[in-house]
């Protein structure tokens, strides 16, 4: 027995101690603040204490001071204290009168109070900017102010105890003082504990003693204030044991701040978020559309989306950044297992240690949340009871307007008050993460939280140049799905990222790879699979099957591909599609996407792999059936359109539905319908440039494979296909030879329609291999074979055709005329396609010319049309235009930067040819502006290309590129070489540019070499054809002149060589010629009328930059003309001569 009774006291003993230091728990550490300082000393004669001390923010620059005596001692006094001081934080919040708090306190604790038990209290509000101090007393003991001349002054104010017997005493009898403090003030507040201490004989300290001992303390600090007086109570006691609790506070006022030096003193704020277990990444963007929600008063902030978007993570961040504006706490309060209003009231007030609601728990919910002043609810997994909780919000809006909601569900509110906000996927790179660099790869949230979670489990993780590519491929896999990625970079730690990325490439293994390692806790789900289960279970049997088949689109889709896909199961005839799109998008499956043509919905790629893998027997045959004859009609429509006014709109929406275009035509092979496969297969390669539709060469391959199963007209289709495919890789000559195969197909099979595109490839094609007349031959034929069968479309394209080979041969004026008529044909015939097509040559044929106020306003009048195809074919050229219209003008670095984006656009495009010619043109001008490297860069890539394409313009044009290069490097043998096999091919070719630029540049190699007589001879045969050229072309008449002078010169044949020299000097006034021109010609004719009699004596300087080693060589004064580094852009340029033994 005697066991027991000792087994019983000490678990008594120790659920006193646990108390206690629950107690203590209660009680704040004293605030630290520039104006106050403070020190407080407590000791409780029991276990448990009935005194107590609190700090209040009434207002950012106001502080409330509470001390306050509950009557008796022990576990009651203790609970009385809890509840006396619960309630005077609340009410002494955004209250500046302590008298009108001490009132309502009383009132609200009348009932809580046992009878007979009463609370004194002191308490006082201090204005930090003024030194004023209001305060009032319920039955506490005076508080003594001791003067920086040791004064020591005692202050009271009439009022009575808080209890249930005194309410009404309290509104008549409490009064509000004020005091105004001075700098160096000391104030001692005390419960009856310091002056009723008694010693042996029973005599108390009493205030007298207390006066003397506070003006005799030491005044140091705060706390050498306390100890000071304890020590005398304590030396007053002599031993004798205290029956009271002591509790004394002493303050000293320092002085006010300035405004703006005043920090918010912040008390500590109850609260029951988490603490962080890892490092919070990206969501910027919501965390402050949160904050201004909240900063402008929306009661309720719903946080929607799916599960893994990280929904309760960003609640919890953003709950995060402001519980210090809410006094009544923040708090977390998981709704997962609600289903009623009791049960979600039920789970709020659990949190807040709440009890006895009452009838109406809604109701006194809302009551309890307004008496705790502002108070920030965050409600997690709120679809699994949104019907509760949208009433128990209405009762939080109408009865505690100063509580706030952030809550997460999937399905959305729809509250009056709500500022919703629609969690969206962390930014990943999307499809085309492969063209992101290493720098750019960082700056995406999803990478970053890759990086982040990977470190956990392999410290020295790091993105490097290896592993960039298939960090950027998860990222862009998994669709920046902020659980998914933590998931995925819980495996590397055993895999590499190029083994996470191929497993999560295969579907079979994409789900089962996103799971949690061992160790793992910090994630809300253990598994994506997880997290889609719980999802996937809120959607009813037939939203299921729906959303099932609505999955097996790729890249959203529209309205109308729904309804005619989507089959609403049997059972639900009250049901429709509709409905499933409105209940999906409420239930976050779905999200919109606006579109010029009307709204696009999707889903996510996890919830999609989630889905498939659910589809039930039978659904899915029935359903490709469906969906491969709807896009079928669909692509065979807008592919047509492309020919019409709805160019734009047909442009963009293939462009929009390619994912499900390439889809249904894959499944089309798979089922071994290869008509459709090929309707679908059309429509995308005719979109091939348009943005989204992706790299159609292996499409083309691949069908060029099963060319013999296909019906005719889509056999001579692939053979087209393939042509035009060699065509733009730059192979000529075996897009002439299938060409030719699709003609002759097309011819035996009588299909006319297939012969006019057939003879069109072929003619492109022998035009390009030099065959001109052959081409011409081709491009009549269509014509005569369109107009024969009222085919006006192909007679303009034809027309296009023609009229290059007529620019291409310097008859400007009959292929002007025939871009114009082609043009005006295709407009009226609505082919906005194919009359951007004349007008772009057009403009080509104005810079030839020089026509440059032509050629920019064509520009311009074509601008819009390229921006709205998006064609990076259309762009492109755009660009290509301006930089040379820029380069004609004298500004060669704003030509460079096009030339620079229009080959971009030529690579991404597939247009291998026409990047060639873009780097010939870029090269020439670098090499003008004496960026010799950036000149043998751009010539070293288009030997690559033409090596392998076999385009005799391409190389003809390469060549004098090189020669030049090798003239302004000093090699002037080489130049000589290279020039002289280019003469000779040049010389077989009707295009007199090119023939006579080359004869120009040879000449200008045999005079730097020395051979006056090869210079002669070839300056004599080539002047006449340049003087009568069409267009004209004076400055290569400038150069060869110069050329002519300066040998006659150097033959001493002094009378012509100034006869000639003063043709040049007149040919360079009349043209506007200068040593500083970026055109070659007349930059080199310039140089050498500046030069001694003999091309050994010409001074030729190279010199490099002092900041990247750039390499330039040139004459004197043109060394002196470069501005800046055409490399790094060092300016003003300074650049240091090379020495004889620098490479």
């Amino acid at each position: 027995m005697a066991s027991e009774n000792t087994e019983q006291r000490t678990r008594v003993t120790r659920s006193l101690l646990r108390a206690r230091a629950v107690q203590l728990g209660m009680l704040p550490d004293a605030p630290v603040l520039p104006e106050l300082e403070i020190g407080v000393h407590y000791e409780a004669c029991e276990e448990l204490g009935g005194d107590f001390y609190d700090f209040i923010q009434v207002s950012p620059t106001e502080l409330g001071i509470v001390l306050a005596d509950v009557s008796g001692h022990g576990l009651d006094a203790a609970l009385m204290m809890a509840a006396a001081k619960k309630t005077l934080q609340i009410h002494g919040r955004r209250n500046p009168s302590p008298a009108e708090v001490l009132k309502i306190s009383c009132e609200d604790l009348a009932t809580d109070l046992p009878a007979g038990s009463f609370v004194t209290v002191w308490y006082g509000v201090v204005n930090l900017q003024t030194g004023l101090l209001r305060y009032a007393s319920a039955g506490h003991n005076p508080f003594l102010r001791r003067l920086p001349n040791g004064e020591i002054t005692s202050h009271t104010s009439a009022g009575v105890v808080l209890g249930s017997a005194f309410v009404n005493v309290m509104r008549d009898r409490l009064k509000e003082e004020t005091l105004q403090l001075t700098p160096g003030d000391w104030l001692l507040f005390y419960t009856d504990g310091v002056s009723e201490a008694a010693d042996h004989n029973d005599e108390q300290f009493g205030t007298d003693r207390l006066n003397e001992s506070f003006a005799n303390a030491p005044t140091g600090s705060a706390i050498e204030v306390l100890q000071s007086v304890q020590m005398d109570v304590e030396t007053f006691r002599a031993g004798r044991e205290t029956d009271d609790d002591v509790t004394m506070l002493a303050l000293r006022f320092r002085g006010v701040s300035e405004p703006e030096l005043q920090p918010a003193w912040q008390p500590h704020i109850e609260s029951n978020l988490p603490a962080r277990s890892n490092s919070f990444i990206g969501r910027e963007e919501e965390m402050l559309a949160i904050g201004a929600a909240l900063e402008e008063g929306h009661s309720v902030i719903p946080i929607v989306g799916v599960a893994g978007l990280g929904k309760t993570r960003l609640a919890l961040e953003a709950a995060r950044e402001v519980a210090n504006d809410y006094i009544g706490g923040t708090w977390f309060v998981a709704l997962d297992n609600c289903v009623d209003v009791a049960s979600v009231v039920g789970a709020v007030a659990g949190e807040l240690g709440l009890g006895g609601l009452g009838a109406d728990p809604a109701a006194a919910l809302a009551n309890a949340l307004e008496l705790r002043g502002p108070t920030l609810l965050v409600l997690d997994n709120a679809e699994t009871c949104i019907e509760a909780l949208r009433s128990v919000l209405e009762h939080l809006r109408r009865d505690a307007p100063s509580t706030r909601c952030i809550v997460t569900s999937q399905l959305h509110l729809g509250q009056s008050d709500e500022h919703e906000i629609e969690i969206k996927p962390l930014a990943s790179p999307g499809s085309a993460f492969r063209n992101v660099s290493f720098e750019e790869a960082i700056d995406f949230a999803s990478v970053g939280l890759l990086i982040d979670r990977a470190q956990r489990v392999k410290p020295d993780f790091k993105l490097t140049a290896e592993n960039v590519q298939p960090v950027l491929g998860i990222c862009a896999e998994l669709e920046g799905m902020p659980l998914a990625i933590e998931l995925a970079a819980s495996r590397l730690g055993q895999l590499t990222p190029g083994e996470v990325f191929r497993q999560l490439r295969t579907p079979t293994n994409k789900i089962a790879m996103l799971r949690a390692q061992a160790g793992e806790s910090a994630l809300p789900y253990r598994s994506m699979r997880e997290a889609l289960e719980w999802s996937y279970a809120h959607l009813e049997d037939w939203e299921q099957a729906c959303f099932r088949q609505m999955c097996a689109f790729r890249g959203g889709f529209f309205l109308e591909a729904a309804e005619e896909v989507v089959i609403v199961p049997r059972g639900n005839a009250n049901r429709s599609v509709i409905e499933a799109i409105d209940n999906l998008l409420h239930k976050s499956f779905l999200r919109r996407e606006s579109t010029p043509y009307g709204t696009r919905f999707n889903t996510y790629s996890s919830l999609r792999d989630f889905a498939s893998r659910l589809t039930q027997q039978g659904e899915n045959d029935d359903f490709e059936k469906r969906h491969i004859a709807f896009f079928v009609k669909y692509a065979s429509v807008w592919n047509d359109a492309r020919s019409s006014r709805k160019l734009v709109e047909a442009t963009e929406r293939i462009a929009l539905d390619a994912d499900n275009i390439r889809n249904a035509m894959r499944v089309a092979m798979d089922r071994g319908d290869l008509k459709s496969a090929m309707r679908l297969f059309d429509a995308l390669y005719h979109c091939r440039d348009q943005r989204g539709s992706g790299n159609i060469r292996p499409l083309v391959n691949e069908f060029w494979e099963l060319r013999d199963r296909l019906s005719d007209i889509d056999r001579v289709l692939v053979i087209q296909m393939k042509a035009a495919d060699e065509l733009t890789g730059g192979n000529a000559q075996d897009a002439l030879l299938h060409a030719t195969q699709a003609v002759d197909f097309a011819e035996e099979k009588n299909l006319t329609t297939a012969l006019i595109s057939s003879l069109m490839m072929r003619g492109r094609a022998a035009g390009n291999m030099g065959n001109e007349q052959r081409g011409l031959e081709d491009f009549e034929r269509v014509i005569e074979i369109a107009q024969r069968t009222g085919n006006e479309r192909n007679v303009g394209v034809a027309q296009i055709s023609i009229a290059n080979i007529a620019s291409r041969q310097n008859r400007f004026g009959d292929a002007e005329r025939m871009f114009r008529e082609a043009n005006k044909l295709l407009e009226s015939l609505g082919d906005l396609h194919q009359a951007h097509v004349a007008n772009t040559n057009l403009i080509m044929l104005y810079l030839r010319q020089k026509r440059w106020d032509d050629a920019e306003a064509l520009i311009e009048q074509t601008r819009d049309i390229t921006e709205q195809t998006g064609s990076r074919e259309m762009s492109a050229m755009r660009e290509l235009s301006l930089a040379r219209l820029l380069e004609g003008k004298g500004q060669p670095e704003s030509a460079i930067e096009h030339y620079m984006t229009a080959l971009s656009l030529f690579q991404e495009a597939g247009h291998g040819i026409n990047a060639s010619v873009t780097r010939l043109d870029m090269g020439t001008l670098c090499l003008s502006v004496g960026d010799i490297d950036a000149a043998r860069e751009a010539a070293a890539h288009v030997k690559r290309f033409a090596s392998i394409s076999r385009t005799q313009l391409l190389t003809m044009r390469l060549n004098r590129l090189l020669g030049l290069i090798e003239i302004e490097d000093g090699d002037f043998t080489k130049a000589r070489n290279i020039l002289a096999e280019n003469d000779e091919q040049t010389s077989k070719r009707p295009e007199a540019s090119l023939r006579l630029t080359n004869k120009a540049l040879l000449a200008l190699a045999e005079f730097k070499c020395g051979h006056l007589d090869k210079t002669m001879n070839l300056v004599i045969e080539a002047l006449p054809q340049i003087e009568n050229a069409k267009p004209p072309m004076p400055d290569v008449q400038f150069l060869a002149t110069v050329l002519r002078a300066r040998v006659l010169q150097a033959q001493g044949k002094q009378a012509n060589a100034t006869r000639f020299a003063a043709m040049a000097r007149e040919l360079a006034a009349a043209n506007g010629y200068t040593q500083y021109s970026i055109n070659y010609f007349e930059r080199a004719g310039m140089e050498l009328l500046d030069v001694p009699a003999t091309p050994e004596e010409a001074i030729r300087i190279r010199v490099r930059c002092p900041v990247c080693a750039q390499r330039y060589m040139g004459s004197e004064g043109r060394i002196r003309s470069l501005k800046k580094c055409m490399k790094c852009g060092m300016s003003p340029f300074k650049p240091l001569k090379m020495h004889e033994d620098e490479s």
